[in-house]
């Protein structure tokens, strides 16, 4: 999970030929503005538990951080999706939700009226690191026939590049409202087959950033 400033680099530069309302496209999936403000409130919940886990309390936390994570792992995922269907690979939601238990932070005090936000999100989420760790071992085990399959963080890693090629083929744009910032290119953290649970390393990965107190109201997750 991108959770961090640092991983949220820009490296996407928006383009000029989607519609109103488009967010972003990645080959034949759009990402409309909704879809990205819905996941950027319920990013904003996953970084407040986040926050609240490490022992940071209720501080504000800046919504261009909550937006570029949801930013991320919706492009990123339409990508993950495609070349999924591609190689025909599945998810069952016990694998999902088995997932979401492993998360190193409490949901249970997510506001009603944000629950569904962020249950979609962090479904999201889920759908990357798992098929992402699934990408790297078909890979490994397609170059390295016959040997023990590496360690899940390689794999996870491999994996990522993987999904970052197809990603590219697939052409993605985003809205240039938005301007240089969205960044479809972090690999997930969490690691190993489809049944493991989310690693030590993602886990410790889940860093979330100090308060900005100089930024207006507006410019803070609610």
């Amino acid at each position: 999970m991108c959770l961090s400033v640092a991983a949220c680099a820009a490296v996407l530069a928006g383009c000029g030929s989607l519609h109103p309302g488009e967010a972003a496209t990645v080959g034949d999936t759009v990402i409309t503005e909704d879809q990205l403000a819905d996941s950027t409130e319920g990013f904003c919940e996953l970084l407040k538990a986040a926050q609240a886990a490490q022992g940071g309390g209720n501080a504000s936390l800046p919504l261009r951080i909550a937006s570029l994570n949801a930013a991320n792992q919706l492009i990123l995922g339409a990508a993950i999706d495609d070349l999924a269907a591609k190689r025909d690979l599945t998810l069952s939601d016990s694998e999902v939700d088995e997932w979401m238990r492993q998360l190193p932070f409490d949901l249970d005090g997510v506001p009603e009226d944000k629950a569904e936000a962020v249950d979609e999100i962090t479904r999201r989420l889920a759908r990357n690191t798992l098929l992402t760790a699934e990408l790297g071992r078909i890979a490994f085990e397609r170059d390295n026939p016959g040997q023990q399959p590496e360690d899940p963080q390689a794999l996870q890693e491999r994996g990522s590049r993987v999904a970052q090629r197809h990603l590219a083929q697939l052409d993605p744009e985003t809205n240039p409202r938005y301007g240089n910032v969205l960044n479809p290119q972090q690999a997930n953290p969490g690691t190993g087959s489809l049944s493991q649970p989310v690693s030590d390393e993602a886990k410790e990965d889940m860093s979330v950033p100090g308060p900005t107190s100089e930024l207006p109201e507006d410019q803070m997750c609610p």
